[in-house]
């Protein structure tokens, strides 16, 4: 086993694993203990439901829960009857970790065994205590951040469901996967804008609309910089532990606006943010304050403009014979801003 994360509140969390190799006949161990060290402020009430279990699945021992170690932080000991057959068994601790634990915290092993058939004493190589790898805990965790696209850019007033800004839920830090039912997003107004040119906004995840039963319109009372509450539809969107999901900010631009308009994330109301929680432990997310503010400003514009230049390619004066055919008589470039021009 390596070092890995481990899920807070959650059954059946890998606290540690160890191989036994046995030569000569099967042994039976009447007795296993094994201490447990946490580096941070948990004590051994907060490790509950602990099992033994082989590379197959089967639960040899427990489940049981740790009591007060001498030696260590938490104790767990097992007294079932536990047979190991001559050959190489891989021994997993499994568990349950309380809330008491913290986002980073850890764990270790060992016991008495007689053989099975002769009933005599056993010897154990290596003599001294042997040391899983640590684990690390991990609560439930969602950062949210303001994707570097869109870039700033002009929208042509009358557009439907433009893409104003792209947010990216992230769960690498998490320990379990986190559910995201609300969104607070800014919306700031500016440039002789109004705050009601933007209607029917919905949040995307691809081509998937997951607010279209919660459409949001800007009402005219509402205030420049604060922000707009998006609502997903029901069930939310998950976001697996250790991903990012990406969600676009969609919304359709009045015809006639000619404002600039941004929206983005308010750190401000970060703090307050509940609208993440573990999809197992229920728990509400952890550093789901850490919103990464930002957004790009987008400028409406009525309509889009086309520009008429000479190409540099227009070849300069020259002379050429009466009655020839496609001469070349000069290049011209055609370009359009802000919209596609027929």
């Amino acid at each position: 086993l390596t070092s890995g994360d481990v899920a807070i509140n959650q059954q059946d969390q890998v606290l540690g694993c160890f191989s036994v190799q046995d030569q000569g006949e099967p042994i039976t161990i009447g007795r296993l203990v094994f201490n447990f060290s946490f580096s941070g402020s948990a004590t051994y009430t907060a490790l509950t439901n602990v099992k033994l279990v082989n590379q197959n699945g089967t639960v040899l021992a427990g489940p049981t829960d740790a009591t007060v170690g001498t030696l260590s932080d938490a104790v767990v000991t097992f007294t079932d009857t536990v047979s190991i057959p001559v050959g190489t068994t891989q021994l997993t601790l499994k568990g349950k970790i309380g809330t008491a634990f913290a986002t980073n915290d850890t764990i270790q092993a060992w016991t008495t065994v007689t053989g099975e058939t002769t009933g005599r004493s056993i010897v154990i190589s290596p003599a001294t205590a042997l040391t899983s790898a640590s684990q690390t805990v991990k609560a439930a965790a969602l950062s949210i951040s303001v994707g570097s696209t869109p870039i700033a850019q002009t929208v042509i007033a009358g557009s439907n469901q433009f893409t104003f800004a792209n947010l990216i839920l992230d769960a690498t830090a998490s320990g379990e996967d986190i559910r995201v039912t609300t969104i607070p997003v800014e919306y700031t107004v500016a440039g002789g804008g109004s705050v009601t040119d933007l209607t029917n906004c919905q949040i995307y995840n691809g081509s998937t609309s997951v607010s279209d039963q919660h459409v949001v319109n800007p009402a005219s009372t509402f205030t420049s910089g604060t922000d707009l509450g998006f609502s997903l539809n029901s069930g939310g969107v998950v976001v697996p532990r250790g991903t990012t999901v990406t969600l676009a900010v969609k919304c359709d631009v009045r015809s006639g606006a000619t404002g600039t308009y941004t929206l983005a994330l308010d750190n401000t109301s970060a703090t307050a943010f509940a609208g993440a929680t573990g999809t197992q432990s229920g728990s509400t997310a952890t550093n789901s304050s850490s919103f990464t503010a930002g957004g790009n400003v987008m400028s409406a514009s009525t309509g889009g403009t086309l520009s008429v230049t000479l190409d540099s390619g227009t070849p300069s004066f020259g002379v050429v014979s009466a009655g020839s055919t496609g001469v070349n008589l000069g290049h011209i470039r055609f370009a359009g801003t802000n919209e596609d021009l027929d």
